[in-house]
């Protein structure tokens, strides 16, 4: 019987491994025209919303449907890296190329709230929040911040993280899922899956997007741009199990 049982779990570790040694084809697809950079995506219940960087006078956020139509565009001159949205409070944060944070009611108007100023050390930086909202998370090359949403304060930090060496390879980027975070090597085109606590859960071979900076998490997909580099840009959304 324990021998029977030892073979299950044997054949269970290994088809894992096996599912993970290979490359993951996107499942979702959007185009976009740029003109800036692709930085990040996020998703509130209806539509996806990417954020461009580069240039502060031409930051625009689209908002997109889920067929990769722009719905509509908001204008918020910041030259930004991350856009999360809050499911509890309904609203979005902006993280910027000076390190300051930004809370957003309302796009349409664009009414821009300063929460925080240089949180962090990187100005590429791109910030993941948790789920509940409450916390964001913040990659330093393997080591990763978590600070509270309204305080600043910074709650836990876990170190050993896998990631790129460099910024342009995944040394600043995270993205936070359900009960999880991912980092991201693009050099390598890996994926690493960790749990809240740190202990690595998975690494997944991806077949597109080579733009670090934009790892994100919306709708239940990890997306990795391809950069448009002030044209066409591409946004390859995978299914991580």
């Amino acid at each position: 019987m324990r021998a029977r049982i030892f073979v299950i779990i044997f054949l269970i570790i290994v088809s894992n491994l096996i599912v993970q040694a290979q490359e993951l084809q996107p499942k979702k697809i959007f185009e976009e025209q740029t003109k800036t950079h692709n930085a990040h995506i996020c998703f509130d219940g209806k539509y996806y919303y990417t954020a461009h960087g580069g240039i502060a006078d031409e930051g625009v956020v689209n908002k997109i449907d889920k067929k990769g139509h722009i719905i509509e565009s908001f204008a918020l001159g910041l030259d930004m890296r991350s856009l999360l949205y809050d499911n509890s409070k309904k609203c979005f944060y902006v993280c910027t190329f000076n390190r300051n944070i930004y809370q957003i009611n309302n796009l349409k108007k664009g009414n821009l709230i300063l929460l925080h100023e240089q949180l962090y050390e990187d100005e590429n930086t791109s910030l993941g929040i948790s789920r509940n909202g409450k916390y964001f998370y913040c990659n330093s090359s393997g080591f990763v911040f978590v600070y509270e949403v309204q305080s600043g304060e910074l709650v836990s930090s876990i170190s050993n993280i896998q990631c790129g060496r460099e910024a342009n390879t995944g040394a600043v980027s995270i993205a936070v899922g359900n009960k999880c975070f991912y980092t991201l090597d693009s050099e390598q085109k890996t994926i690493f899956k960790y749990n809240l606590q740190g202990s690595e859960m998975g690494r997944y071979k991806y077949t597109v997007g080579d733009f670090s900076y934009s790892l994100s998490f919306a709708n239940n997909y990890v997306f990795i741009a391809k950069d448009g580099n002030y044209n066409t840009g591409y946004w390859y959304g995978y299914k991580l199990k």
